[in-house]
């Protein structure tokens, strides 16, 4: 009788988890980001083919090292951001911290793939055949670059916990941006779209009770573990 009631429980739980698996902290509809972003460039514009200028550009001025750094920042982990908080900013001795950027990160792909889907604007690479990617298999509409967004999200919510920091945090939110455009997977106008977005849903999350309850707790062992008072 045990293992049947063990069984039901755990049907339970799963059914649970996945009627909430695309929200943690807020739902999907909580932020209509088309009313709040620009458009992109109409296909075919001035200023979309100014746009594949920049991808071009960024792509003439590969180097190895620079296109090593870009794929290695198409990981999408707030632990991406160690090279300036410090070596022990790892998921082993931050687990309260890995778990609420996963979560939010999960929330915000949610919101931000309602763009993508609407606008469907191609990847650089598939407009067009100038463009070489390093990353050639990346999934998705190109506008707004969901990279771009989580670093954002993840700038905004660093500096707050670490805010001695702040200047260098955004410094590498940018630089995990502009790596997009070195992969040749998005345009200029998709990272400024995705700046946006980041900042306009971290300021969406700040203002959820739930959310700021494991922020709190994920500030307090951030900077115990960077042995900041």
């Amino acid at each position: 009788m045990f293992p049947k009631i063990q069984k039901l429980i755990l049907t339970c739980l799963l059914l649970t988890t996945s009627l909430f698996a695309d929200q943690y902290y807020i739902d999907k509809n909580a932020v209509n980001l088309m009313e709040l972003l620009a458009p992109p460039p109409k296909d075919g514009s001035p200023e979309d083919k100014e746009d594949l200028d920049g991808v071009l550009k960024a792509q003439s001025k590969r180097t190895k090292a620079l296109g090593d750094r870009a794929l290695a920042d198409a990981e999408l982990s707030v632990f991406r951001f160690a090279d300036v908080m410090g070596a022990d900013f790892t998921p082993a001795k931050l687990p309260l911290t890995a778990a609420l950027f996963e979560r939010m990160k999960s929330d915000g792909d949610a919101i931000v793939w309602v763009v993508k889907d609407s606008y469907k604007r191609p990847r650089p690479f598939l407009a067009s055949s100038a463009v070489h990617s390093l990353k050639p298999d990346t999934k998705g509409a190109s506008y707004p670059s969901g990279h771009t967004t989580f670093a954002y999200e993840c700038a905004v919510l660093l500096s707050k916990m670490v805010p001695e920091k702040r200047y260098d945090i955004f410094m590498r939110a940018e630089e995990y941006a502009q790596n997009r455009i070195v992969l040749g997977v998005h345009y200029p106008a998709d990272i400024r779209g995705g700046r946006g977005s980041g900042t306009i849903l971290a300021n969406e999350f700040l203002k959820n009770s739930k959310f700021m309850a494991d922020f709190e707790a994920a500030r307090v062992e951030v900077r115990s573990v960077l042995g900041l008072k």
